[in-house]
């Protein structure tokens, strides 16, 4: 059998421009590699560039690879913890998130962060152009914003009132309670107050914030998410709300991007003033690979070494599809809340399409932790 007929392996997906690098690298060792999905005119296309080489010679390449490509979470001074000194929760004044703050209120006890509160009312002048024969029209309406703006008011009132009663119910101690009005488009100024207040973290439910709806999970939400630099804990609609001492096992999805391990040591730090397992845990599309399963031996190898007090798992599904994996995964295990890693382009970019959110959170509800990826 000749070289052409030889059957090549799939070792690792990455972006175009560091499979061009890797590929350069493993041929300088004398290994001849593939890149497969290869697209020069797009060469950012949705899930990266799969570099394949020979059978025999897998494990060389691995080696290689993953010496040439540290992980971040390994560069030590690169590490970037979640601090809980400070949680973001926009609210409506809706139950949810009502419910919302009630979690906040449970992780800052558990670190004495500062909780910020932040309503965003909708500006029904935003967009209206002034005509000198519309006179009454806009003073009308001006009169409306105002309305609008004092029920906002009084409505925030009642709610810290009421937390602050709440805190005292709950003996909690040493957790600051403020907040913040404001008006306009809910998720631009949502994610325009968080690069001032800098969260370490930003907790959300989604029914009625903005008054829009995108599948289960919300588009306002789902645009925080995708455009913040901070980590968002997102409830989706009919997804059950824990309260801090029913958090007990969380899934930390990975897809092996180096970013994900910098997730993951994010989330056990987080973590660490709960008893939370943590299940780290790779779907397998068609069939496991043996890069994925090098891979997740040395994740494992890693975070037990360096977190031996965590209650980490490791492991991988072999599934037809990820969607379908992640639900056979979280209907065989207890699992609390789901966290992932996203990238503006990447294996998990698809996961908040509307259609995809509505059949995850409709199947199986789940609270939803997501880390934005460093690279992007």
């Amino acid at each position: 059998m000749n070289d052409r007929e030889e059957k090549v392996t799939t070792i690792g997906r990455h972006s175009f421009a560091r499979a061009l690098l890797l590929q350069s690298l493993l041929y300088a060792e004398g290994i001849d590699s593939f890149l497969a999905h290869e697209n020069l005119i797009q060469p950012t296309i949705a899930g990266g560039v799969e570099i394949k080489v020979r059978a025999q010679d897998i494990e060389r390449a691995l080696i290689i690879i993953e010496a040439a490509i540290p992980a971040p979470s390994r560069a030590g001074k690169n590490s970037k913890k979640i601090s809980l000194r400070r949680i973001l929760v926009p609210v409506d004044f809706s139950e949810q998130s009502v419910d919302a703050v009630r979690l906040a209120i449970g992780f800052a006890g558990k670190s004495r962060a500062d909780i910020r509160l932040l309503h965003v009312y909708y500006n029904p002048m935003l967009g209206t152009a002034s005509f000198d024969a519309r006179d009454t029209y806009q003073l009308n309406l001006a009169g409306y914003l105002h309305k609008i703006e004092q029920d906002a008011r009084s409505n925030m009132e009642r709610l810290v009132n009421s937390m602050k009663e709440y805190l005292v119910a709950e003996g909690i101690e040493d957790v600051t309670l403020s907040r913040t009005i404001t008006n306009g488009i809910a998720s631009h100024e949502i994610i325009e107050f968080s690069e001032k207040f800098k969260p370490g973290i930003i907790l959300m439910g989604t029914r009625g914030i903005g008054h829009r709806a995108s599948g289960t999970l919300g588009s306002v939400t789902a645009d925080v998410i995708a455009n913040s630099n901070f980590p968002v804990f997102a409830i989706p609609d009919g997804a059950r709300l824990p309260g801090i001492e029913d958090l007990k096992a969380v899934l930390f999805a990975t897809d092996f991007d180096p970013s994900d391990e910098l997730a993951l040591e994010r989330l056990i730090h987080f973590l660490s003033p709960l008893n939370v397992r943590i299940y780290c845990h790779h779907i397998c599309v068609g069939v496991k690979k043996p890069w994925e399963k090098l891979k997740m031996d040395n994740l494992k190898e890693y975070f037990t070494k360096e977190f031996p007090l965590a209650d980490l798992h490791f492991g991988t599904t072999v599934s037809d599809t990820l969607m379908n994996g992640m639900e056979i995964f979280l209907r065989n295990n207890p699992v609390d809340l789901l966290a992932v890693t996203i990238h503006k382009r990447g294996f998990f970019s698809s996961f908040f399409a509307p259609s995809i959110t509505k059949r995850i959170f409709t199947n199986i509800p789940r609270p939803l932790l997501v880390f934005r990826s460093l690279s992007d």
